[in-house]
């Protein structure tokens, strides 16, 4: 569905951040051409209604009000990063070898798995407590804690057509736009 002018965008645009996730907003304005969607964010943020960030290349709306910012938001789309805060949060202290082998799985610890971990700690998720004999012990921090409770909030829909799954984008346009299908 085209939009047509500003009230028509504004009104998907407010039912979209009712929720309090980043959105963006060529996803709520389907089928508009981008200069004109691109139009109608610019305006809606200038009229202090929503503010605006750039995230990968993207342009997301955030609510003044955000439950996540951009970054957390994508952060909990990732199911490898939320098992990793998920193991934080289920152990109240542990090594950081530990994290690593929960986060490998049943791999060996790699690349992926330090960067997973790295990204915990750069988003304040995790905290060093202390270290013992060359071993550093982590816990999770109050941010951590309340980004685990946002997200089991955050339920992410399956898809009708398989390939939609793909798309991370389409998550929170189908969650405040329609209903969940096949919860």
């Amino acid at each position: 569905m085209s939009v047509k002018n500003e009230k028509q965008a504004f009104a998907l645009f407010d039912a979209a951040l009712a929720n309090g996730f980043p959105m963006r907003p060529r996803d709520i304005l389907e089928g508009t051409p981008a200069a004109k969607a691109s139009q109608f964010m610019r305006s809606y943020v200038r009229q202090g209604r929503a503010s605006y960030e750039t995230w990968s290349n993207q342009d997301w709306l955030v609510p003044h009000e955000a439950r996540l910012d951009v970054e957390q938001f994508h952060f909990i789309q990732s199911p490898r990063h939320l098992s990793a805060l998920a193991y934080a949060h289920s152990h109240r202290i542990f090594s950081q070898k530990d994290l690593f082998a929960a986060i490998a799985g049943d791999r060996p610890v790699d690349a992926e798995a330090r960067k997973t971990a790295a990204r915990l700690w750069h988003l304040d998720l995790v905290e060093q407590r202390s270290e013992t004999g060359g071993e550093k012990y982590f816990g999770i921090t109050p941010k951590g804690r309340k980004l685990i409770e946002v997200a089991r909030d955050y339920h992410v829909p399956q898809f009708e057509v398989r390939g939609d799954s793909a798309d991370l984008s389409k998550f929170h346009t189908v969650l405040d736009l329609e209903a969940v299908r096949n919860p």
